[in-house]
């Protein structure tokens, strides 16, 4: 790869994760058809094999915590701001839900497909680590001047996820395939809990917009920036 390209040489402290776009949530490898194997990296460079056989969706949200409490208790970053980006592989193929099958073992008649319903437990899987990662922020005390974005990179593949009323779906240009439901929340928005926006953002519009809500001036951003601002479509 690139190593200009990689996090820790592009503003990030520290990262964990992959450097191609899925892998076996258990061994952490992905073997293309050329049988290159590719590893779960810390920084990018190391190979973290001391997490082989731990489920890859408790694994991220677990560093993700230790990250957040490392934070809120070192008397040298406490007072500064954190930019967490936890990005997970669920619920991308391959189709490994783990102990969260067991939830949806009831017949395709309620859940659908064997495909299915190993997708529904990748989301839970997710959602479920999720939890784990809001409970830190509120232990920790930084909850309430958090602010949390959620979002998609694509629109789910047709068959395992639902994109109706939308037509296609990954893969295709159809909006189906690239237009998906974001949310951002923070504790201090509960004036406007609920509201729902038909503003069209794009995924490099998250750059100048985060970092408008953190304070930070346009002048203090790269001059050749695709992005836009949409903070005020936030607040």
């Amino acid at each position: 790869c690139n190593r200009t390209m990689l996090p820790t040489e592009r503003g990030f402290d520290t990262s964990f994760g992959s450097l191609v776009g899925s892998f076996n949530y258990f061994s952490h490898v992905l073997r293309d058809a050329s049988k290159q194997s590719y590893k779960v990296m810390h920084n990018g460079t190391e190979p973290s094999d001391q997490y082989t056989n731990e489920y890859s969706t408790h694994l991220f949200s677990r560093l993700a915590v230790d990250v957040i409490h490392k934070h809120a208790e070192s008397a040298e970053s406490r007072d500064k701001p954190l930019f967490l980006s936890l990005f997970y592989n669920a619920p991308h193929s391959p189709i490994q839900p783990g102990v969260y099958r067991r939830f949806f073992a009831q017949s395709w008649r309620v859940y659908g497909s064997h495909r299915r319903r190993g997708y529904l437990g990748l989301v839970l899987g997710m959602d479920t680590a999720l939890k784990w990662v809001t409970d830190a922020l509120k232990n920790t005390g930084m909850w309430n001047n958090t602010l949390i974005v959620f979002s998609s990179d694509n629109g789910a593949y047709p068959g395992t996820g639902l994109n109706y009323p939308l037509r296609g779906g990954k893969g295709k240009y159809y909006e189906g395939g690239t237009r998906m439901a974001s949310f951002a929340y923070h504790p201090q928005w509960h004036n406007v809990s609920g509201y729902r926006s038909n503003a069209l953002i794009h995924i490099v519009d998250w750059l100048p917009t985060l970092a408008a809500v953190g304070g930070a001036r346009r002048s203090q951003l790269p001059r050749q920036l695709d992005g836009m601002d949409f903070s005020r479509v936030l607040k």
